[in-house]
């Protein structure tokens, strides 16, 4: 079988088995037995039940047809309209792999939500001890007025507003109201769901359980999902009113800054 393969990769590349550099295989290149991957990492064994797991996750269904030299025929045909929900319903189901890719965007889009409410938070924390600083100086000026003290007023509601939105985006959530009678009893794809077993040969079987069955792995991925979904939107929700009152607080404190200047100036030009 090598020497045959070997002829077949000359014919592909349009070489002959005598050019020196031209594409080649080993004996080693066939598809192995269990026993025989078992003994190729048998100093790593967990790369193994890792692939088994993975491939249980993954799943492809090929839509059967005869063979058909007519390429009207060979194309792939679209479910009848007659046909029962249940069909597209199998298609979708086997392929886990498109929401795995939305889970992880949405995750990411998470990690940098919290990333701008940190940053913003940093920044928001800068000016307010700097105007917390000279909060005395600006309470104790000669032209201080009733619009400068609406200013500080309006500059701390924000400032506290904004803070507080920021540590609404921050602090962690987990949805607690995913159960539904059609959903797995446990949701393993989250840390939430995995506590929940008290040792790891508890959690290990019920995973093997489920993920056996497509459509409840469907649907625990589907759940997690709409959770992220809704968290997110929460989220962002809180940290565009952050980012409001943080503009409206930065306004009020150059204003406030803005009147004492022109206050300092006006006295020193003209009194």
């Amino acid at each position: 079988m090598f020497e045959a393969h070997d002829c077949l990769l000359c014919i592909s590349d349009g070489t002959t088995i005598s050019d020196i550099n031209r594409s080649r295989i080993t004996k080693d290149h066939y598809f192995k037995s269990q026993e025989e991957m078992a003994n190729l990492f048998s100093d790593l064994p967990q790369a193994i039940s890792n692939s088994i797991i993975i491939a249980n996750m993954c799943s492809f269904l090929m839509e059967e047809k005869k063979p058909s030299l007519d390429p009207a025929a060979a194309a792939p045909s679209a479910p009848a309209p007659s046909e029962p929900a249940e069909f597209a319903s199998k298609h979708v189901r086997s392929n886990i792999a498109p929401i795995l890719f939305i889970i992880q965007s949405e995750q990411l889009i998470l990690q940098r939500t919290d990333q701008k409410a940190f940053t913003l938070m940093s920044l928001l924390g800068v000016f307010m001890v700097f105007f917390i600083v000279h909060f005395p100086k600006v309470i104790a000026a000669d032209n201080f007025n009733y619009l400068s003290g609406l200013m500080v007023f309006l500059y701390f509601i924000s400032a506290t507003i904004g803070l507080i939105s920021l540590m609404m985006v921050i602090i962690p959530r987990v949805r607690n109201d995913m159960a539904h009678e059609d959903l797995p009893d446990v949701n393993i794809t989250f840390f939430g769901g995995i506590t929940q077993f008290a040792n790891v040969l508890d959690f290990a079987k019920y995973f093997a359980e489920t993920t056996d069955d497509n459509e409840n792995t469907f649907k625990m991925f589907s759940a997690q999902l709409y959770a992220l979904g809704h968290i997110n939107a929460y989220k962002n929700k809180h940290m565009r009113r952050a980012i409001l009152f943080f503009g409206i607080a930065i306004l009020s404190e150059l204003i406030i800054i803005m009147l004492m200047t022109w206050g300092l100036t006006w006295t020193a030009l003209f009194i």
